[in-house]
């Protein structure tokens, strides 16, 4: 049966934007509003944080102790108006764009991979002077939402392997190799988590998922091993004052700083990491400079902020009654709070230093238009819970077909919710 065939057509009003009426179950509205608040928070803080962490650096690469925060509120206001517009948005019109989305971003990718500027090391940009964006950065937003459409309507087919599995893991696949070509192995860890989110919020076979888990985590070790420079950096998070003055620098000025916070911090401003002792401060280890200046109690309040989003995100995914509107909300959630674990992990020396930004509060616009866009998405679907989305019924059709071509499969029985 094909993607077309499975459920019946229904009447489709095409909107670019919706309202915010009361259609959403009392727990959703609730939880929409703790995002707005907590979100709003969390932006405010950043503005904060980049004005007393970018000083120092502005100055040496722009001529002007304001020069980065001057960009970073530029990147704030763009990324409010993306909040305002997705969390209008029609989420029907976000679901049939969602082929599109993953399209657009595998080119972006593959253009960062042939021409992409470099930093640090690393090829992650495209555009010119201010004007560059990290495609990688909105690789998981878009393909959270490819993921959410193309699981919903599939995962009622008898061959969740050949019809759901394969075919999302060919584009999960090319997404996350052309990321670690850059390289980067934070995002690529991170698309991981959506991919896995998503299969799991599926109700995939448990052997299945198992299995899948199983391949991937291999190859990541496998990932790990193969570059010098990252075994190394596993070797200092393992010991990183045991390598204080080579790979594990970074990290160890890193623990020097949360350390030296004590309770209260030492006050706005007042950061010795934000001095050039820290490199990479008001990105990857943003964290430390907050526990550095306002203490244990700052960076507690950080934590419990990321768990109150969580629980919100979890709340609007388990209660919207569109499937797409449940896994979107459900991968949108795991990311950002991922992320966090993970980069403050990192920080903190329990994980791994992978080199992704802590969401709203690392300096970067990519990072913040993408984070503050999904957090505009969950918000919609805690608004809208009772809606129905319609899928490119079009496209899909196009994908099934290039699917049986690639894996040889028949066409199996599926339906859509």
């Amino acid at each position: 049966m094909s993607v077309a065939a499975a459920a019946p057509r229904r009447k489709v009003t095409r909107r670019l934007l919706v309202g915010q009426p009361e259609m959403g179950v009392p727990e959703t509205r609730q939880a929409a509003f703790l995002l707005e608040v907590v979100s709003a928070l969390f932006v405010v803080f950043a503005l904060v944080l980049m004005l007393s962490s970018t000083s120092v650096i502005s100055t040496a690469d722009y001529g002007s102790g304001l020069a980065l925060f001057e960009r970073q509120i530029i990147w704030t206001i763009i990324g409010l108006i993306a909040f305002v517009v997705t969390s209008r948005i029609d989420l029907s019109l976000v679901r049939r764009l969602a082929p599109l989305l993953i399209a657009f971003i595998i080119a972006s990718l593959i253009v960062v991979v042939v021409a992409g500027k470099s930093a640090g090391g690393s090829s992650r940009w495209i555009g010119v002077s201010f004007f560059r964006f990290q495609p990688t950065e909105f690789a998981k937003l878009f393909f959270a939402i490819f993921a959410a459409d193309f699981i919903a309507i599939r995962e009622r087919t008898r061959h969740p392997v050949t019809k759901l599995v394969l075919p999302l893991g060919a584009f999960f696949g090319l997404s996350a190799l052309l990321i670690m070509i850059q390289p980067d192995l934070g995002s690529t860890i991170m698309i991981t988590l959506i991919f896995l989110t998503v299969l799991f919020g599926a109700g995939l076979d448990r052997s299945i998922f198992v299995r899948v888990t199983v391949i991937l985590t291999g190859a990541g070790l496998l990932a790990i091993l193969a570059a010098s420079y990252r075994r190394q950096r596993f070797l200092s998070f393992i010991s990183p004052l045991s390598h204080e003055t080579t790979t594990g620098y970074q990290l160890a000025q890193s623990l020097f700083a949360l350390g030296s916070g004590h309770l209260t911090g030492t006050g706005f401003g007042a950061s010795s990491a934000t001095w050039g002792f820290l490199p990479n401060a008001q990105t990857d280890f943003i964290f430390a400079v907050i526990g550095n200046q306002y203490g244990y109690v700052g960076a507690l309040v950080v934590m419990v902020g990321f768990v109150v989003l969580g629980v919100a995100g979890m709340r609007i995914a388990l209660r919207a009654e569109d499937r797409f509107s449940s896994l979107l909300a459900l991968a949108i959630t795991s990311w950002i709070v991922g992320q966090a674990i993970i980069n403050i992990g990192g920080v903190i020396s329990v994980m791994p230093e992978t080199g992704i930004p802590l969401p709203f509060l690392s300096f970067g616009g990519s990072s913040l238009i993408a984070v503050l866009s999904a957090v505009g998405l969950l918000v919609n679907i805690a608004h809208h819970a009772r809606s129905r989305t319609e899928p490119n019924i079009r496209l899909h059709e196009h994908i099934d077909r290039l699917t049986e071509a690639v894996f040889h499969t028949p066409d199996a029985r599926s339906g859509r919710r």
